[in-house]
């Protein structure tokens, strides 16, 4: 995943999913989840920009977190995709 956003106005400016198909393919259990491991990379305060940007529209409309917590001091951030509506047509 990319987030582009502007650190000046602390919005998301864009947002590219790779892999989309598989990330859109429901599992048994329920909607495939994925990691944000690359946000560890980030310094705290981009850390923290990016996570308000996730949590906010338009990307809040698109994903939604969660979290993994494997340990007491480590907490890894997933994000779902959101279900598209399906639209009906007239036809």
């Amino acid at each position: 995943m990319l987030l582009r956003i502007n650190k000046h106005e602390r919005r998301a400016i864009g947002l590219t999913l790779f892999d989309y198909s598989v990330l859109a393919q429901p599992t048994e259990a329920r909607p495939r989840s994925f990691p944000l491991t690359g946000l560890i990379q980030l310094s705290a305060d981009l850390h923290a920009l990016a996570l308000d940007m996730l949590r906010r529209p338009p990307v809040c409309k698109l994903l939604s977190l969660s979290a993994y917590t494997p340990s007491l001091v480590e907490t890894v951030p997933i994000a779902t995709l959101q279900p598209v509506p399906v639209v009906a047509s007239d036809t």
